[in-house]
């Protein structure tokens, strides 16, 4: 479906009206007064009609991805675009479909899309900086991932400007500064500036990204109570679950509880392009820590199964000793 020019609906009884008051009687085609508002009503009928029906469309596929039905979504979303691609709505929940599936690429191409189509919208700028991130970091040492990196922290930092009571976006811009290289922006004294800000304006929302900064600073103490903070009022947070079992198992601190916060990870919906590889794989550092070398195998094991070509996981398998 094509939605007709603006001017087709409202331009042409203008037109007429202007013509019948303010031309000649003798011009060809009058018509009365009551044709031009009977049919300038009727158009409006018509163009209202049409964007209801377009909202309803979108609000169903919404829905459908509320419902974590990303297929159906996806599906609904794709007809959407092939009836107008210059739909944000559609091209932002695609991207954000593509960021489940692990279809970094995509994602990012739908993204950049949207930003096109509404390049000071907020939400825009920090889905598509968020995207840009993540698809640097699968770019490695790149010249492309440089790039992506730079236009990343760029359109996190726009969001964050235009909106600046926005916690989410506060947060992204600071794991952002907390992640990336100084060459690309990363700064420590950045993430903990939007950790004073965050506090100012939710302070709980602040503790994933403190205890993050403190874990990265090696002050594991302080790291773990930050997380199980979080974990006290939200605690199948899959982000705090699975940073506090990966802090376990660099650290060799809170075992235990690590394997616990890892092993439910698994139960619940991935976030942040963690893969359950990847949690197995935490797993198996864990046992190690242990000096559990059959679970430790049986970890590394099972991440090779969901992901055959991880070397990180394949070397980590290879230096066990032999059974």
């Amino acid at each position: 479906m094509h939605l007709p020019r603006r001017s087709s609906l409202f331009g042409s009884p203008a037109k007429w009206i202007f013509r019948r008051h303010f031309r000649p009687p003798s011009t060809r085609y009058s018509l009365p007064p009551t044709r031009y508002f009977a049919f300038g009503s009727a158009a409006l009928c018509l163009f209202l009609a049409i964007v209801g029906r377009l909202h309803a469309d979108n609000a169903a596929a919404i829905e459908l991805f509320n419902q974590r039905k990303y297929a159906e979504a996806q599906a609904a979303f794709e007809e959407r675009i092939a009836t107008d691609s210059k739909d944000i709505t559609a091209h932002r929940y695609l991207g954000r479909i593509a960021e489940r599936q692990q279809k970094f690429d995509e994602a990012l191409n739908h993204f950049e899309t949207a930003l096109i189509l509404a390049p000071e919208d907020p939400q825009c700028l920090f889905e598509f900086g968020g995207a840009s991130v993540t698809a640097a970091g699968k770019n490695g040492t790149s010249l492309k991932a440089l790039s992506q990196a730079n236009s990343g922290r760029n359109a996190l930092e726009k969001a964050v400007e235009l909106v600046p009571t926005n916690v989410e976006f506060r947060l992204g811009l600071g794991e952002f500064y907390l992640k990336a290289p100084e060459m690309v922006g990363g700064s420590i004294e950045k993430a903990y500036e939007q950790v004073d800000a965050i506090r100012k304006i939710d302070a709980p929302r602040a503790l994933p990204l403190f205890a993050m900064l403190k874990a990265k600073e090696g002050k594991f103490v302080e790291a773990s109570a930050a997380w199980e903070e979080v974990l006290k009022t939200t605690p199948d947070d899959f982000t705090a679950l699975y940073n506090f079992g990966k802090m376990a198992a660099a650290s060799g601190q809170n075992l235990d509880r690590g394997t616990e916060a890892l092993k439910k990870c698994l139960t619940l919906p991935s976030r942040g392009g963690v893969s359950p590889g990847l949690i197995h794989f935490q797993l198996g550092q864990i046992c190690e820590k242990k000096n559990d070398v059959a679970g430790a195998r049986e970890a590394y094991q099972a991440a090779l199964k969901l992901e055959p070509l991880n070397r990180l996981v394949a070397e980590a398998l290879a230096k066990l000793p032999p059974q």
